[in-house]
């Protein structure tokens, strides 16, 4: 967390981490100050004599000295003052901080400080582990509110703890104890190993998903390049809501920029804050030389934003920094007055002193509406800035609850040398709430982030509020221009065919055809069929949705005693694998490309695609197409294409713990659906949804394609010109061979976004509807979340698929009822035809959010 850690771990480490020195300090000793002075509930007494400053760290049950300074006829560097109140209280102010200390007069030091522990001789792991547990134990201020018994911990891990065991184990039992806490502020950290407590959020779900996502393809990315990607992409998006001439960005040389603020088009100010720790340009700058950066650069940000019609304030991604840096942000926005906070420590060892914190009334404040973006990762300083800025009435908050860890981070060193934080202060608003570890709920729920946006470029949340404010959050596009444009971008790609149909507020605004379908240069229709690749697959699980409404099927029921064939997994997790995971794409089956890619065939000689395209021999010359035995093979302890490289196993992830997409999964699902209604897997989905919608020409293409059919394209590379695929399919067929067109698609993807109606008609049950679209795994995936394999970012709703000669969008917003079908027969192959799909689909998006009748 980047929240500044409390003085006593600035003191632990190193020793005190602090510059600078004093050059007004007394001449000579006072010898006021000498005395036994505790810090209750923070374990920090201080021990002061005529010529030195002691200071440990303790709980009940033992104590470290953590150092001892040379007062030198005055005070050491570390401290620039001490000042006492009373007989009783002792102020301490180290250097450069803006915060000062309270300790309270005592007689003698805690009965664990009189025979302190020797960090200079041999610790063990019961001596660290001790030290560990009633650290947390006399301190930490939430285990009653995180539901942890700390007792219990202690009666279950203690039997595990050996003088004999390595570092590792010992550190894996201790992160493990306090892992349940899901605390963010709680941290253990030694040389070679790291745990952090933060709990799951979308985004840390994401980034973790989309890090072992990649593991489809055989690699599994680090979160920390995920991460940096994120942040460019966020940062990026946030540009280009604002006009380049307004646009301007601090530090200017760092790539993670702690603001961006410019305006809207329609004077609709931005002002990004990503930390509220980093704004001096200076390196390890104190805290008042980041709160002198920071007035300098809220004078320019905040006279740049003055005339604007309202601002959007962003701290979505913002995990904190410093309370009073914090505070002097929300300074600029005070129109009166008032209390941000009380916060007190709260513990087994008892109370701390109370501490209020005040924000004045600015002379010039910003006083039109702001709009207070947060998130589940708006963490630390930036809910103390959330609840302060929820004290001004001309301040609304948008988005998602923030993280709920507002405590600063009470840090201490074990015996071992490791370091460890946790959460000792309880804060409260004005009103007297707490929000710890439910967050501050805002005003108006709005999804915070999803990776759809990634993709998109565009935020939901600006979205909301530009909207809300009567303002376009899409460049405006016409039908008109929209068809133009689109036949701009195939004739420069090279696209052959494109059926399109766009959904504004739940009608059809929008159906066409652009190029040909075929080499007869046959015009393509809104009507015109198209293989429909992976969007497929959004079909196959309305088809399950549906089974399970109508109580055929429950989604946890296990698969293995459905199939003809003993089902193995490695491990013997076999019978563990349900429809639900099968869905959700985390069966641990997955595609092994060697394999998967020989399941494609030329329908009338049964020859490898793969051999007839790569001109290569990896494949067997004939394909077997017998589904039924193809699993066999594949998934059985004896089939002959059964490998480790078939399961996520591979990368020690079992069932139910990674997502991998799997086509191979998806088709098991209809497999086995179909065994267990004794009923062909096509036949239901025409029964289930086809028929019900009208789809009337929706179906699989497991035959020879009718004329009608686009022909599956892709580009000769010698020539340029496009050529014909040979009539082919796959083995596994219910990934991605359906048959359908843009006008039959928009009743299916109407019916999703509304609850299963179309037109008015209840074709699906709402309660059918909801389950489909509702999040189905706790397992992080690349989208926010995954419904009946339907991806799902917040509102948006949404699939992609491609093969050779397919290339095909179904995005749906549940929110504002827009949507977008896009079917063509540019080639998955393609890089321009892929490049093509992305421009058209930004187009479309477009069109679907600024339609005007």
């Amino acid at each position: 967390m980047l929240k500044k850690y409390k003085v006593i771990g600035l003191l632990i480490s190193a020793p005190f981490m602090l510059m600078g020195c004093n050059s007004d300090k007394k001449s000579e000793v006072d010898n006021s100050f000498i005395g036994v002075w505790q810090k209750t509930a923070y374990g920090e007494v201080l021990d002061i004599s005529k010529d030195t400053i002691s200071r440990y760290a303790y709980n009940q049950h033992s104590c470290i000295k953590t150092h001892t300074l040379p007062r030198n006829n005055g005070l050491p560097p570390e401290i620039s003052a001490l000042s006492r109140t009373n007989s009783d209280m002792l102020i301490v102010t180290y250097q450069n901080e803006l915060s000062s200390n309270q300790f309270s007069k005592t007689l003698s030091l805690p009965t664990s400080c009189k025979t302190p522990i020797n960090t200079t001789d041999h610790i063990s792991a019961t001596q660290t582990f001790e030290y560990f547990w009633h650290t947390f134990n006399d301190y930490y201020a939430f285990f009653e509110l995180r539901e942890v018994d700390w007792q219990a911990q202690y009666d279950q891990f203690k039997p595990l703890i050996t003088d004999t065991m390595d570092d590792e184990a010992l550190f894996t039992i201790m992160s493990t104890m306090v892992e349940p806490l899901q605390d963010g502020h709680v941290f253990l950290s030694a040389e070679q190993f790291e745990f952090s407590g933060a709990k799951p959020s979308p985004l840390l779900d994401a980034i973790q998903g989309l890090a072992r996502a990649s593991l489809r393809t055989g690699q599994e990315l680090d979160e920390s390049d995920v991460i940096s990607s994120l942040i460019a992409s966020h940062q990026s998006i946030t540009s280009t809501y604002i006009t380049p001439a307004s646009l301007r960005a601090l530090p200017e040389t760092k790539e993670m920029k702690t603001f961006i603020w410019g305006k809207t088009t329609d004077n609709i100010g931005i002002l990004t804050i990503n930390n509220m720790a980093n704004f001096a340009a200076i390196e390890n700058a104190h805290d008042a030389e980041q709160l002198t950066a920071l007035q300098v650069q809220l004078d320019v940000i905040m006279q740049d934003l003055a005339e604007t019609d309202a601002l959007i304030v962003d701290i979505r991604i913002n995990t904190g920094g410093s309370d009073k840096l914090a505070l002097a942000i929300a300074g600029r926005f005070a129109t009166q007055d008032i209390l941000a906070f009380n916060k007190q420590a709260i513990n087994k060892s008892g109370l701390g002193t109370p501490v209020q914190a005040l924000v004045k009334q600015h002379s010039a404040p910003y006083n039109k509406p702001v709009y207070l973006l947060t998130s589940q990762i708006t963490t630390s300083a930036a809910e103390i800035f959330t609840m302060a800025m929820r004290q001004f009435s001309h301040v609304t908050q948008v988005g998602e609850e923030t993280s709920g860890e507002f405590s600063d981070v009470l840090s201490f060193t074990l015996p071992n040398g490791w370091e460890m934080g946790l959460s000792n202060e309880v804060y409260r608003n004005a009103q007297g709430e707490n929000f710890e570890r439910v967050g501050i709920s805002p005003h108006i729920n709005v999804s915070a982030f999803n990776t759809y946006e990634m993709d998109s470029h565009h935020f939901a949340s600006y979205d909301y509020v530009l909207n809300h404010l009567g303002k376009q959050s899409y460049l405006p596009l016409e039908p008109h221009e929209f068809t133009a444009q689109v036949n701009e971008i195939m004739a420069e790609y090279h696209l052959p065919g494109l059926s399109a149909a766009i959904i504004h507020e739940g009608a059809t605004v929008f159906s066409s055809g652009f190029g040909v379908q075929d080499l007869n240069n046959t015009a393509v229709s809104a009507d015109t069929p198209f293989f429909l690749a992976s969007v497929s697959k959004v079909l196959v699980g309305a088809t399950l949705a549906q089974a399970l409404d109508k109580k055929h099927i429950s989604l946890d029921e296990k698969i293995a005693p459905l199939l003809p064939f003993p089902l193995y997994v490695p491990n013997n997790q076999a019978n563990e694998i349900s429809f639900r995971h099968l869905i959700t794409h985390t069966s641990s089956i997955i595609d092994n490309p060697p394999i998967f890619n020989c399941t494609y065939y030329v329908l009338d000689s049964q020859v490898s695609l793969y051999n007839l395209m790569t001109e290569e021999d990896l494949c067997p010359p004939q394909v077997d197409a017998d589904l039924p035995e193809f699993f066999r093979q594949y998934l059985s302890d004896e089939g002959t294409f059964n490998t480790p490289q078939n399961y996520s196993q591979q990368y020690d992830y079992s069932v139910g713990e990674v997502h991998i997409y799997s086509n191979i999964a998806t088709n098991l699902a209809a497999y086995a659906l179909a065994k267990k209604l004794d009923t062909p897997f096509t036949e239901l989905s025409q029964r289930y949804v086809f028929t019900p919608l009208n789809m009337h020409n929706t179906y699989w293409g497991l035959d020879t394609p009718s004329s009608d059919v686009a022909k599956r394209l892709y580009l000769d590379p010698i020539t340029m010109q496009p050529a014909v695929y040979p009539n082919y399919r796959s083995i596994t067929y219910a990934d991605g061979s359906v048959i359908s067109t843009a006008n039959d698609l928009t009743y299916f993807l109407k019916a999703a976004m509304n609850k299963g109606k179309v037109d008015g008609k209840q074709v699906f049950s709402r309660n059918m509807v909801n389950q489909m679209l509702s999040s189905q795994t706790e397992t992080p995936t690349r989208s926010r979340d995954i419904g009946y394999f339907w991806q799902l970012d917040g509102d948006i709703i949404h699939h992609n698929g491609a093969d050779p000669g397919v290339l095909t969008y179904l995005i749906g917003d549940t929110r504002t009822q827009n949507g977008i079908i896009l079917l063509s027969n540019g080639d998955i192959n393609v890089d321009m035809h892929e490049e093509a799909m992305e421009e058209i689909k930004t187009l479309a998006l477009r069109l679907a959010y600024t339609y005007q009748p």
